[in-house]
């Protein structure tokens, strides 16, 4: 891959992630969503937190301020909620990356601890502002636990294809 396009391949990446997450939520809205639970993929903060771990973009907070104001303005409704907590998610797990080297194990359990950043956080917020109307224990049952499973259930079949995809890009940087 020629240097110059693989300059690309982050934002490119992103960008995808950002539509796939729509796209599954729509396609697959029976499976994903019944009375008893709702499941939400998201595989943008899956794709950011693989590009702190294999990528050598240095600017990683602001593509998430940036594609957390359009997940914001796209998605949510809601301004300020993701754009806010990616680039805070990517920051602090650039922290922990200081203290980790880059496996399969490591990256899931950071996965579920950002996975459970944003998921509470986005709860809570709603809380806040009276969005939400349900309570803790049924957040809790009906979609943050399905959403967690979900999300690492696409974290094991998705991680070996990404980290290989850029740790190849890295290669021949």
């Amino acid at each position: 891959m020629k240097n110059k396009n693989k300059r690309y391949l982050f934002p490119a990446g992103m960008i995808i992630s950002f539509f796939l997450d729509g796209t599954i939520q729509f396609i697959f809205t029976p499976q994903l969503q019944s009375q008893t639970t709702i499941m939400v993929s998201h595989l943008l903060l899956l794709w950011l937190i693989m590009g702190i771990f294999y990528s050598d973009n240095k600017h990683l907070e602001l593509w998430a301020f940036g594609i957390g104001l359009a997940f914001d303005s796209y998605y949510t409704g809601i301004l300020g909620v993701y754009m806010i907590l990616l680039p805070l998610i990517v920051y602090l797990t650039k922290i922990a990356y200081q203290y980790f080297e880059p496996s399969f194990f490591v990256l899931l359990l950071i996965y579920f601890i950002d996975l459970t950043v944003l998921e509470v956080s986005y709860y809570a917020i709603n809380e806040m502002i009276g969005f939400a109307n349900e309570s803790v224990t049924t957040f809790i049952s009906t979609s943050f636990g399905p959403t967690l499973a979900f999300n690492l259930v696409l974290f094991v079949i998705l991680y070996y294809p990404i980290s290989k995809l850029m740790e190849s890009v890295n290669r021949y940087n």
